[in-house]
């Protein structure tokens, strides 16, 4: 799935939520969870929130869509009938996220996944409000959405100067292949490639090289810096990862005649690609969610990492005392998904940002 801006891209997105098995899912948790209550839906897409919208009308529920391409005087009769009573259900797309306040909705249906957190907690946001005879609201996450960010209740403890943009510097590489020599940067190499997720035929002696890329986080930074394969402009060579023969690429797939290591285009490939994708369909039933799971904790780990942050600021602690203070707290497991990308550098580091 494509991301783009901090987010999935939309036109992907609804392909991938638009299937006839989540959309009736939809309609048949609503008539299990919250049947009879006001809802709003976020789908994914305009096709995706219009096929909602009929699977509930199939149903006998009253149901509308509503999207940014309608004219304000047909927007504004669908919210009248919605306020009312004569529409039950409004799907919608990228149009009631926010700045649209009706406190008397207490159904919320998450249809679309997001990477942010801020969005989420906008869409569960309008059914939130208080109103007079309003005894809670339910959310009916379709999208994974909650165990990704946690519930929207829960306590989060911002930072307003936000994360800490890295300057972008652009390394030398050079080539050995003899007779070449050349000296280019990354944006102008001829290709990029990646180790191969699996190394079936590698040659024993190699094997635990391949071994040491096969346990790396493929999106980390550590396999970006260990396993990419940048091809000489000049030449179109680059030396192995694994034994050091130059290689010149042919196809999507590229396999070294020296030791059979194996590499691919595609950083992720299918088998990853696949562990990352929003979900599809929904086979079984929701799940009564208590606000304890791996989200919510981590979310408690990063409340109290901007707690002990403030502290460590205002005396004038370095970074370590942090880190510390959080070991004390947490075990190792809790802490290492939250902060992957701590190193022994960041915490001699002032707290200062």
């Amino acid at each position: 799935m494509k991301v783009r801006g901090g987010d999935y891209a939309d036109g992907a997105l609804g392909e991938a939520m638009d299937h006839a098995e989540l959309v009736g899912d939809i309609v048949e948790h609503w008539q299990e969870w919250a049947v009879g209550q006001k809802t709003i839906v976020f789908a994914a897409s305009i096709a995706h929130s219009k096929h909602i919208v009929e699977q509930f009308k199939a149903a006998g529920i009253p149901a509308a869509h509503l999207d940014g391409t309608m004219s304000t005087q047909e927007r504004e009769g669908i919210q009248s009938a919605w306020r009312k009573g004569d529409i039950q259900v409004v799907s919608n797309c990228q149009i009631l996220t926010e700045g649209f306040d009706f406190p008397e909705l207490s159904c919320c249906i998450l249809a679309r996944p997001t990477k942010s957190v801020a969005l989420q907690l906008q869409m569960c946001g309008r059914v939130m409000r208080t109103a007079p005879g309003k005894n809670g609201a339910i959310i009916l996450d379709h999208a994974g959405n909650i165990l990704e960010h946690g519930p929207p209740h829960i306590e989060r403890i911002w930072r307003l100067e936000g994360a800490s943009k890295k300057r972008k510097v652009e390394h030398t590489h050079a080539c050995f292949l003899p007779g070449c020599g050349a000296l280019f940067v990354e944006r102008e190499a001829g290709s990029v490639w990646w180790v191969a997720a699996t190394q079936p035929g590698i040659v024993e002696q190699y094997r635990f090289m391949a071994r040491k890329f096969e346990c790396m986080d493929r999106s980390s930074p550590e396999f970006t810096k260990e396993a990419k394969l940048i091809i000489c402009p000049a030449c179109s060579h680059a030396s192995c990862k694994f034994c050091g023969h130059f290689l010149k690429p042919a196809g999507d797939r590229l396999i070294c005649p020296q030791c059979q290591g194996e590499y691919s285009s595609d950083r992720q490939e299918q088998e990853e690609r696949e562990k990352r994708l929003p979900p599809v369909s929904m086979a079984g039933d929701l799940v009564l969610l208590d606000g304890n799971g791996p989200a919510t904790e981590k979310i408690r780990v990063k409340n109290e990492y901007n707690r002990l942050l403030n502290i460590a600021r205002e005396k004038g602690y370095k970074r370590g005392w942090v880190w510390w203070q959080l070991k004390e707290q947490f075990s190792e497991a809790q802490l290492r998904p939250v902060f992957p990308w701590l190193r022994s550098e960041w915490t001699k580091k002032p707290s200062s940002p």
